[in-house]
Parts: structure tokens; sequence; C-alpha cells
């Protein structure tokens, strides 16, 4: 389905790109620039829904690979900013020293996560920035994790905060709310919202943990979640900052 679907949008986006290229007037621009948009929206639409079927199927398993963490971070910071840029956005990643340069984990999983809440941050935020921060979770003291040793097991700690919108208390309640995205209780024109954030809350959740948000309308948002990692023996990683 996913094929079937994605490859005529992919189409529609490339003959699109290929327009812009063309010598158009501003009318005609606008609407190269309206069908991309749309496309885009409805592509992304779609990898979110099947996202959720995969994830209330169970077909969905956490795989843990040895890699880089400052690596990883670093490319998928490097999707963001190109947009981040075109919007006047500084997109910024920080990293404890605290934070082991390797370590076990599900890296699709997680990249999949930053990129539905680092997009909802960009999108929406017109002026500021847009900040990653990412340590170890010492706010709590935490069960063993599975069957792993807890000696070398531990959690990291994720913010994704923003300078935009921000959110009412009223929508923070509903967001992560499958039915409540079904039934359009989610949406609005100004403040965020859709089944990305849904998917967010069950790849979390099947890794072993929660999501939050902290939030005022006119004032930002703070998205965050703890995740559990199995750390590889080694010397702790220098600090970073990635801008």
């Amino acid at each position: 389905m996913s094929e079937e679907i994605g490859v005529p949008i992919r189409d529609i986006l490339s003959r699109a790109d290929r327009l812009a290229e063309e010598g158009l007037n501003d009318q005609q621009k606008e609407y190269v620039k309206t069908t991309r948009s749309c496309s885009k929206s409805l592509m992304t639409s779609i990898d979110d829904i099947l996202a959720m079927a995969a994830l209330e199927t169970k077909t969905v398993k956490v795989e843990k690979t040895r890699f880089d963490f400052r690596t990883f971070m670093g490319k998928t910071a490097a999707v963001f900013l190109p947009r981040a840029n075109e919007k006047g956005l500084q997109l910024t990643v920080t990293i404890s020293n605290q934070v082991p340069a390797k370590f076990y984990c599900d890296s699709n999983r997680r990249g999949q996560l930053l990129h539905n809440l680092l997009k909802n941050a960009i999108e929406f935020t017109e002026r500021g920035e847009v900040v990653v921060e990412v340590d170890r979770d010492t706010i709590s003291t935490r069960p063993a994790l599975g069957n792993e040793e807890t000696s070398d097991a531990f959690y990291l700690f994720f913010t994704i905060r923003d300078t935009g919108i921000g959110i009412s208390q009223e929508k923070q309640q509903v967001m992560f709310d499958r039915f409540a995205q079904a039934n359009g209780l989610g949406s609005s024109s100004d403040e965020r919202a859709g089944w990305g954030l849904v998917v967010s809350k069950h790849l979390v959740e099947l890794m072993g943990e929660t999501i939050g948000i902290e939030s005022e309308p006119g004032k930002g948002s703070k998205f965050w979640f703890s995740l559990p990692i199995l750390e590889e023996t080694g010397k702790p990683a220098s600090p970073v900052r990635l801008t």
C-alpha cells in the first residue's frame, strides 16, 4: 500500500520540481508551490497513518544496534537545517558530556521519533529558535531495563524546545489521542496537531518510556521524552553543540 500510494505522489513532486525550473510567471509559480506543499503534506499523512497501523498491529519491533550517537544527531539535524534557514530560525542540538559516545538502541525508531517532533517544532515556529537538548535522565530512580544488566543501562532525556505559537491546555489533552485526531478534534489552523504526534507517543511507549509537553499559547512549547539505553563500556564523550 505504501508503494502504491507513494509512487504517484513522488511523481507529482518530481514533475512539480521540474516545472519550478521553467520560466513561469508569478501565478504559475504559486500554483507549483501549492502543488508541492499539498503533495508533501499528503505524503507525510500517509506515512504517519501507515506507521500507526504498523504500531497497532504490533508488526514493528525494537532492534538495538551499536552506533555513534553524536554522528546520528548531526545527520538528523542536517535534514532540517535548510528549512530552518529558510525561515530564519536558529536550530541547535546540545548533547551533555554525560552521554556516552556510543551505545546500543534502536536508531531507526529514534530517528523517526525525532523527525516527527523536530518537523512540528520548525513548522510552527516563525521566529526565534528550535533547541534539542540531550542528557542522562537523573530525574528519578528507574527500574531495571528488562533482562539487561542495570550497571550498563541508563535513560536518555530529550527535550525539543521552540519559540513558536504554543499550544493551549485543551489541545494538549488531546494531541496524543488517536481518537481525537481521527475525529478532527486535534486539528486547527493555528495550533499544531496531527498523526505524527500520535505515532511519536506510540514509538516512545514501544521503547519503554513516556512523552510529555509543556506549553502556553504565544510562549512556545517544550516536548520531552526519555528512553532506555544499553551503554557501551568506555570513556565519557566530550560535550557537543551542533548549530
